[in-house]
């Protein structure tokens, strides 16, 4: 009996007594009836099926004839058997009482499950235990193959072996079948339709097992481990360094190195295609493990022979790059040989452009007043304080004082030879008569590169920053009180490691570079007093480093 017609006999019945009565009779207000088990009853067919893939359903049950609206509820599912099922997977349609299994994804295992259904309206619930019985058979189905292990070759192709299935209801049961594999190791596929395993493509060397699952009309069978392939061993590779006879396990070279290996060596097949395979060193798109960084272009791989090759100017970053190759064959199959090329890449500074000596005859540099007299900048050979050549800038308070903002000390380096690919400067400062000449002053390095000889121009928006403000490189102190007790002690220069050193910043240099700048710059940004004080510059030396022969090990 339908809630939904119930309720709509109810409510016309309502309204014909209200309709037919006087204003002064009274209406009794319907009263749902209780539903009692033990005066009702609720009979469900028992159902024997198989597990297949789906919904699997009772039958209408039927009841006593209840003169009350109710509906169906499943109170509980159980298993005496221990079967495997997903009890939210067992539902029950509330107006019609039929009770569905949802077994999509095979969830439900063969056994007996047996249903609590209650009945239940506004006046409470009738419970009907082990209500409904629901058996389910084993799929009738015995696999079989006709192989259960099989010798092949690593790059060996074809049909492995082919399982089938025997059914074994005796009333053809099953009436259709499809096969898949079940997580296969790499190189295997099936025929869905025939049960065909066959090696598509090389695969990892050693036994290699295989387990298939048949999904029928009447459920989902698994063969684990139903067949192995030993697969035979993989190939080999072997480096060698240039004189193509002694292995080689490294190759030593710089950011900018043109490098090429001799062939390798490849045992077990005949490669006649090549990739080269990156450490995510070298090659690497995920920014949550930082910059994204692809040097794949500067690297090739000559055919057949396997030569890798690392291109001039590459730019490659500092440190050890393990690099793979991928090899494939006239029947495109393909093997990856892991880390089989180590190289480490490095600077080496053995090569001075700018001594310290040439700055202390100021080879080289001219000073720029930014924005500010050209009392603020100066050159001297014996500054009163340190004793040695130092470039100084000054500043004092009183008249005058507001006008010295903005100077800058160019050097220019000239570029003599071509293959200087990166700079490093190094040089001493030292600052005073107070920390105040610090704290209200900016200092920052720039450089600048030039193809030809036109000297670039005395604007800091045309250089290119190297060292900022806040590097934690520069002092934040007055170094005059050491510097005063070393004069008055020897009455001669001191030693210079009193001033702090500014070290280890480098800069690339393009190829046609004929001429590097560097550009120290001192900027006023306060004007609260004390700004007096002097800024000194000593010892400046830039480094470079060449592009050095590829050096194999």
């Amino acid at each position: 009996m339908k809630i939904s017609k119930i309720l709509f006999s109810i409510i016309i019945s309502t309204l014909f007594i209200v309709l037919s009565c006087d204003d002064e009779e009274t209406v009794e207000l319907y009263e749902p009836q209780l539903i009692d088990a033990d005066s009702t009853s609720l009979v469900y067919e028992k159902l024997t099926a198989y597990p297949s893939l789906g919904s699997i359903q009772s039958a209408n049950p039927t009841t006593s004839d209840l003169e009350t609206p109710y509906g169906f509820r499943i109170l509980k599912t159980s298993s005496p058997s221990q079967s495997n099922f997903v009890q939210a997977a067992f539902t029950i349609d509330r107006e019609s009482g039929i009770i569905s299994y949802g077994n999509i994804n095979n969830t439900i295992s063969p056994g007996t499950f047996s249903v609590d259904v209650g009945l239940v309206n506004t006046n409470g619930m009738a419970v009907y235990e082990n209500a409904f019985e629901l058996i389910i058979l084993d799929v009738p189905l015995e696999v079989v193959i006709d192989k259960n292990e099989v010798e092949a070759g690593i790059f060996e192709q074809g049909v492995m072996a082919t399982i089938s299935y025997t059914d074994t209801s005796g009333t053809d049961q099953i009436t259709s079948a499809t096969y898949k594999l079940i997580d296969p190791p790499a190189g295997f596929e099936i025929d869905s339709s025939t049960g065909e395993i066959s090696k598509v493509k090389g695969a990892a060397s050693g036994p290699n097992s295989l387990s298939v699952e048949i999904t029928t009309n009447a459920g989902v069978v698994t063969a684990p481990n139903v067949l192995t392939v030993n697969v035979g061993e993989s190939p080999t590779i072997e480096m060698f360094q240039q004189d193509g006879s002694t292995s080689l396990t490294k190759t030593v070279l710089s950011p900018n190195t043109a490098y090429t290996t001799s062939a390798p060596e490849v045992t077990g097949m005949n490669p006649i295609k090549w990739e080269v395979i990156f450490s995510a060193s070298l090659v690497n798109s995920d920014t949550e493990l930082g910059e994204v960084i692809d040097f794949s272009s500067s690297f090739s791989v000559e055919e057949p022979s396997g030569k890798v090759s690392i291109a001039e100017d590459a730019g490659l970053p500092l440190g050890t790059h393990s690099l793979g190759l991928k090899a494939t064959n006239a029947s495109d199959d393909e093997f990856e040989f892991k880390d089989v090329l180590t190289i480490e890449v490095e600077d080496r500074w053995d090569t001075v452009i700018y001594e310290p000596s040439d700055f202390d005859t100021f080879n080289g540099i001219t000073l720029h007043h930014l924005d500010s007299p050209t009392s603020f900048l100066a050159t001297t050979d014996n500054h009163g304080m340190a004793k040695m050549p130092v470039v100084k800038w000054q500043s004092i308070n009183g008249a005058g004082n507001s006008s010295r903002i903005d100077a800058a000390m160019e050097l220019k380096i000239p570029i003599i030879n071509p293959s200087i690919r990166k700079a490093r400067i190094s040089f001493y400062e030292a600052s005073g008569y107070n920390n105040f000449y610090v704290t209200r002053h900016e200092r920052k390095v720039y450089s600048y590169q030039s193809a030809d000889t036109t000297p670039p121009a005395a604007d800091p928006s045309t250089w290119n920053l190297m060292i900022d403000n806040d590097d934690t490189m520069w002092s934040t102190i007055a170094q005059w009180p050491a510097l005063k007790e070393a004069r008055d002690v020897t009455n001669t220069a001191p030693d210079v490691t009193l001033f702090n050193k500014m070290e280890g910043k480098t800069v690339s240099v393009s190829s046609d570079t004929q001429n590097l700048y560097f550009f120290l710059r001192l900027t006023k940004v306060s004007d609260e007093h004390p700004t007096q004080g002097q800024w000194l510059i000593a010892d400046f030396m830039v480094e470079a480093s060449l592009a050095f022969p590829a050096e194999e090990q």
